[in-house]
């Protein structure tokens, strides 16, 4: 393991300035590793995550930058959403190069909504050669609805518990019908390309400009689409994984045809969304060295 220094800096991006934190390691490696935060967080992170992987990456020889987006954590501007964050990716990634000498190229990981303007940005920098995306967000009604029906509704269906406080006037059957009803109706009546029932577009979110696709089709093209290897990891006690699972792996019986190479899926069985024990924190950084150190 190397030993690495650790440096406050700050770096523009569209005239605004920007907080990070470097991870120099003593005998660097040629990749190094841009860490993007999802939001409303900052680069600390949930239990001090961030900080945590950086130092475990940079003790494995690999530089580190995490940083603070426009508008979060100390970081100047506002924060539009994690479709409009290229620009601050790109200037971190820029900073890395500036601050570590001899630095190749470079691997973005990112959680949640961190890891989906991940794909977004891989394909247009090529500089960026791997990207570990844990938990990515994928959420529209479609898809919350989608893993509802799986995973909640179907778990109370053959709960002993749930049948018992049903029979002992504990449930409320009307208002959990309607809520099943209308879960149900969502799904059955979403069209894939992004159009409302009867024609019509679903309404622009922020940063979508004129794509009507949703959420979910237009991350995982962008993660067929990148040249790159892919790592994705994903925790089985988090809704958000579940959502991605279900309408990007499971849903989409091609996207392996898609990315037959470079692509692997790793799953913590039980772990929640930020991974939280030393266990779960522990695979996952056993997971994404092994992956940053393959040819």
């Amino acid at each position: 393991m190397s030993r690495a220094e650790e440096i406050a800096l700050t770096f523009a991006c569209a005239g605004q300035t920007m907080i990070g934190i470097i991870h120099r390691p003593e005998r660097p490696l040629g990749r190094g590793v841009v860490i993007v935060v999802g939001g409303p967080q900052y680069r600390v992170g949930s239990h001090r995550q961030y900080v945590l992987l950086a130092r475990e990456l940079a003790a494995a020889g690999y530089p580190v930058l995490r940083f603070d987006c426009r508008g979060m954590g100390d970081s100047d501007g506002e924060f539009g959403s994690f479709e409009n964050i290229g620009d601050d990716i790109r200037a971190a990634v820029d900073t890395l190069f500036e601050q570590a000498a001899g630095l190749r190229d470079v691997a973005l990981w990112g959680l949640c909504d961190g890891a989906s303007a991940i794909a977004f940005y891989a394909g247009t920098d090529d500089r960026v050669k791997r990207i570990i995306l844990v938990n990515p967000w994928v959420r529209d009604e479609v898809t919350l609805a989608q893993a509802q029906i799986r995973h909640h509704y179907a778990r109370r269906f053959f709960s002993g518990r749930f049948w018992s406080d049903l029979f002992a006037g504990k449930v409320d059957i009307g208002k959990s019908a309607r809520e099943f009803v209308s879960t149900a109706m969502t799904v059955m009546f979403h069209r894939p390309d992004g159009a409302k029932p009867g024609g019509g577009k679903v309404e622009a979110r922020p940063g979508r400009r004129d794509d009507h696709r949703s959420l979910p089709e237009r991350v995982r093209q962008s993660i067929t689409g990148f040249g790159g290897r892919v790592l994705i990891i994903l925790s089985g006690n988090d809704m958000t994984a579940r959502e991605f699972d279900e309408a990007v792996l499971k849903g989409r019986e091609n996207f392996h045809q898609e990315k037959p190479e470079g692509a692997v899926v790793k799953r913590l069985i039980k772990a929640n969304h930020t991974y939280s024990t030393g266990e779960w924190r522990q695979r996952v950084h056993h997971w994404s060295i092994d992956w940053l150190d393959g040819a």
